[in-house]
């Protein structure tokens, strides 16, 4: 992000060089060359305040992403805590379900691919019935309008690095802020949920993104052993 302080100084002190400069013609000459190079003088100087206030704009309009994008990521927080963390643990660390914090896999996915699962799930094609993510938007029976999905969207983007940088955006992984969100909300659930997560009751992740066939062991949970 450009400093415009810095930016403004840079220019004011180009255009104090090209004044001075200026100065030494204008005062050597005659009225009729001074008034040639008055009008010489006021068009340099419209001239170098145009890129200012263009570099300012700009620079206002990236700190106002920077902030829409820090907001965004604040509501998913707390969206997540009240929705997400029973199946993808309470640091975005994966639990019943995939590991949504920096995630390779999802980082991969497209804008689009990523709203699309947010809102509409994930389904089991054998048994359409039973989804394997239930849908979260509105549109297809969820509580979650477009800009809650939006929201949740902006957290889970916010623990790619890779995005954060291609996107000029800052602010830091959203999910550092998910555990203080849930025991606000939620002392007792939260602090279930880390024994669950910490005795391995729902088993550690696995990366099998490198294997060509994959065995998935299926067991029963224990009791209480659920995303809801």
């Amino acid at each position: 992000m450009i400093d415009p302080v810095q930016t403004v100084i840079n220019f004011l002190v180009l255009i104090a060089a090209v004044g001075a400069l200026l100065f030494v013609f204008y005062s050597r000459t005659n009225a009729v060359e001074k008034t040639g190079y008055g009008a010489l003088i006021m068009l340099t100087i419209v001239s170098l305040l145009i890129p200012i206030f263009w570099i300012v704009e700009s620079n206002n309009e990236a700190m106002a992403t920077a902030q829409q994008h820090t907001t965004s990521v604040q509501r998913g927080v707390a969206l997540y805590a009240q929705y997400c963390y029973q199946c993808h643990g309470t640091k975005g660390q994966g639990r019943i379900g995939p590991k949504l914090n920096n995630n390779s896999a999802v980082n991969n996915f497209t804008d689009n691919d990523l709203m699309r699962v947010i809102s509409g799930g994930i389904y089991d094609t054998a048994d359409p019935t039973k989804p394997l993510m239930p849908a979260w938007s509105d549109r297809y029976g969820g509580p979650l309008t477009d800009n809650d999905i939006q929201y949740l969207f902006d957290l889970i983007r916010s623990s790619d690095p890779a995005y954060l940088q291609k996107n000029g955006l800052s602010g830091g992984n959203g999910f550092t802020q998910v555990p203080t969100a849930i025991q606000a909300l939620n002392p007792t659930a939260y602090q279930t949920a880390v024994a669950q997560e910490g005795s391995g009751q729902f088993g550690k992740p696995v990366d099998m993104t490198k294997q060509k066939a994959i065995t998935i062991n299926i067991v029963a949970p224990p009791p209480g052993a659920s995303c809801s």
